[in-house]
């Protein structure tokens, strides 16, 4: 075998390598929003989400699971010491979104308004918080839902049950036991 061969095969598989590793990079605007998500929530501190590396899939940010694609599928931050809020604009950017658990943390003011639904979200874990308000189209925001948990938040319910005013009520223990939930 002469050594032009060689040469090529070996320049052929390095240029394959350099092509594999540049195809799993995550999207700029997941890789944005994952990044708003972490500063917003605290977990930039908490969980170290983007100290090490700004792209949310490349193992170095805990609790956040990525599909072959290099899409966030799951973002697991259950008793992670977060506190702050939740954004929607910044969430809904999270296209491929299948389960979110952001439970028993200190996430607060109102639960996200997302501008577009979240169509593969099918888990959704808010669980002890201390979210106050949800809009009335909230569950609109997620299509494909089949588990929520929202106990031991405050929010503001009303329209949701039917009522004609709005009251401050603890969310009951009804989802507890993570039952499938009708969306409209």
């Amino acid at each position: 075998m002469s050594i032009a061969v060689i040469l090529l095969l070996v320049t052929l598989g390095l240029d394959g390598v350099s092509s594999l590793s540049a195809a799993a990079r995550t999207d700029d605007i997941e890789m944005a929003a994952m990044q708003a998500i972490a500063k917003s929530t605290g977990a930039d501190r908490s969980l170290g989400w983007g100290v090490k590396s700004a792209d949310p899939c490349d193992g170095t940010w805990p609790g956040v699971r990525c599909d072959k694609d290099s899409h966030v599928v799951a973002i697991n931050a259950s008793r992670a010491g977060l506190s702050g809020t939740l954004s929607g604009t910044d969430l809904v950017d999270l296209g491929y979104l299948t389960e979110l658990d952001l439970s028993f943390n200190r996430l607060g003011d109102d639960m996200p308004i997302l501008p577009r639904p979240l169509t593969y979200l099918t888990t959704l874990n808010l669980q002890s918080n201390s979210f106050m308000g949800m809009p009335e189209t909230f569950f609109r925001s997620f299509p494909a839902l089949e588990t929520v948990v929202l106990d031991d938040n405050w929010v503001i319910m009303g329209e949701l049950l039917g009522q004609q005013h709005h009251h401050l009520w603890p969310l009951p223990g009804l989802l507890r036991q993570h039952h499938p939930f009708p969306c409209p």
